[in-house]
């Protein structure tokens, strides 16, 4: 027995070593909470197939360094091609058109604007004289084609700019975002039976749907944003500059207390609906708890302890609803407190 025992160790220990050698980490694949750990779904073509290897590399193979924001980006847009990088061009010079023509539609209406105002004035406080009147009456009357045409033209360029780069975009991200899943879905395949069963059910699903919606978000909407948002303060300011340099000076000093004052109202903004959003989450256990008992609150006689708890717990909602709309949403409610169950 022990003869045969002996030569039967060494094919066990192949295939444990065989088997280690099939099994991929999870760690750099899973974590309870993402928020903790941004770092923990960076997965790249190059990166997908690099961290699925073995188990056995180094401990110091696995510490990754910290990246730039250069590097950042294009990790985001690891999963583009040729015909996404044409698409997201595309987008990004029709944004450009898009937050560089509204100050230009602006001047021109302004000049319009102004020369109009200047007839009027020349109407009242100059009747008497009809030379300066006939000669502000044809300059405003050889303008207004002019003008006119050049608002229509340039608004209805802007408004095509800004559907070619919201399609380009949109196009470019639903392009990567598919990848991405189809990557993720690929890696997932290969992982071990034991880690997939150990999953709640749905669990990797959902985890795929929100991963994939920020990536889609960061992709096609905020990127985006920002550059339409740079472009257009800085051509704004330059306009403004260009017509009249003292008055723009002086928005410009006044721009960081409205930062600061946005900042601040942000917070406590975000602060209240936290506050909101516990409450309400107290009330709807309540209201649910209370009509999942109706027998037993009816028959202790406890319906006006749970609607003074009621009215307790969403006094502050009311307070809040009061300041914005000056009346309460639950008045009515508080006639119910004389009602009696029978």
């Amino acid at each position: 027995m022990t003869a045969n025992n002996e030569p039967a160790k060494p094919e066990s220990q192949e295939e444990a070593e065989s088997q280690k050698s099939v099994v991929y980490p999870i760690e750099d694949l899973y974590v309870d909470d993402p928020k903790k750990n941004t770092k923990a779904y960076e997965v790249t073509p190059d990166k997908a197939s690099e961290k699925a290897i073995s188990i056995d590399s180094d401990a110091k193979d696995s510490k990754k360094q910290e990246k730039s924001g250069l590097s950042s980006y294009k990790d985001l847009y690891a999963f583009s091609d040729r015909t996404d990088v044409k698409l997201m061009a595309v987008g990004l010079t029709c944004a450009l058109l898009q937050a560089g023509i509204p100050p230009f539609v602006w001047l021109v209406m302004g000049n319009f604007v102004s020369l109009s105002i200047t007839r009027e004035e020349e109407r009242v406080f100059n009747s008497s004289t009809s030379t300066n009147a006939s000669t502000v009456d044809d300059q405003f009357a050889a303008s207004a084609t002019p003008a006119f045409i050049a608002m229509l033209s340039l608004s209805v360029s802007m408004f095509i700019a800004a559907f070619i780069q919201r399609l380009a975009w949109e196009v470019s991200g639903i392009r990567q975002v598919f990848r991405v899943k189809r990557t993720y879905v690929r890696k997932m395949l290969h992982m071990d039976v034991s880690w997939l069963e150990s999953r709640q059910s749905g669990q990797m699903a959902t985890m795929l749907q929100e991963h994939t919606d920020a990536i889609y978000s960061g992709i096609s909407d905020n990127i985006p944003m920002v550059l339409f948002i740079i472009t257009y303060l800085i051509v704004n300011i330059a306009v403004c500059i260009y017509i009249q340099w003292d008055v723009t000076l002086v928005m410009c000093s006044v721009i960081p207390l409205l930062i600061i004052s946005r900042i601040l109202f942000s917070k406590w903004f975000e602060k209240t609906m936290d506050e909101e959003m516990v409450l309400q989450n107290k009330i709807s256990n309540l209201v649910n708890e209370t009509f999942s008992c109706i027998r037993t609150v009816i028959s202790f006689a406890a319906q006006k302890q749970t609607i003074n708890k009621f009215f307790s717990q969403s006094s502050f909602l009311r307070l809040l609803y009061v300041m914005e709309y000056g009346e309460s949403p639950i008045s009515r409610l508080e006639d119910w407190q004389q009602y009696e169950f029978s």
